[in-house]
């Protein structure tokens, strides 16, 4: 099937992009995307390719909703199309972004850095309830993030951090009874950078979740 499939699907999707029927592009994104859902895992790189271009094109001037539905049938499958995740990645709009930027093994670091650096705390959130966090993009969220985004990351067990990542997590957690906690409970957290502010932080307002 997977063999037979390059071929017979370019015929049909430049067909549709040639054709008047473009102007119902949602309903046509729809469509197509069921092919690639369907399809998923049986794929060549080709025909992600193939599948990348076209959905990028249709994705055009198309409402909201279909975005967004796109984006969510999209954020699990592994053979995802690359481009087009980056695309619903830094949609400015969180109901399209949101479950690709929490979901997606296929965004690489570069994309979720540049959405971190560019777009709001709701996307940045949702970067924080990735399962994995490299330094790189943990930098930019303890930066950038909000209370919530913040302490969501420092909760994340999949979150690593490098040296400037936690110096900006214990300047936080010295104001920030809660951060301290989380931040005392993480077995990766350097002792000898946590320092009296957090401390006396968590004298404040919790009791440390384990001792020295």
């Amino acid at each position: 099937m997977s063999r037979a499939l390059p071929n017979s699907v370019l015929h049909q999707l430049e067909d549709i992009l040639a054709s008047r029927y473009v102007s119902r592009r949602a309903e046509i994104l729809e469509r197509v995307t069921d092919l690639f859902v369907v399809g998923s895992g049986k794929f060549t790189e080709e025909h992600v390719d193939l599948f990348d271009h076209v959905l990028f094109k249709l994705l055009d001037n198309v409402a909201i909703a279909a975005r967004a539905q796109l984006g969510s049938r999209l954020a699990m499958l592994p053979d995802a199309p690359p481009r087009l995740l980056r695309l619903l990645a830094s949609d400015e709009t969180i109901a399209v972004a949101g479950s690709v930027l929490r979901q997606s093994e296929r965004l690489d670091d570069e994309t979720l850095v540049a959405t971190a650096q560019t777009r709001g705390q709701e996307h940045l959130l949702a970067i924080s309830d990735r399962k994995i966090l490299t330094e790189s993009v943990t930098d930019v969220l303890v930066d950038r993030g909000n209370q919530a985004v913040v302490s969501n990351t420092a909760n994340n067990g999949g979150a690593r951090f490098s040296d400037h990542g936690f110096s900006g997590l214990v300047t936080k957690a010295s104001e920030d009874p809660g951060l301290a906690l989380k931040l005392w409970s993480r077995p990766d957290s350097p002792r000898e950078v946590l320092g009296p502010a957090v401390r006396r932080s968590l004298r404040r307002g919790a009791q440390p979740a384990r001792q020295r």
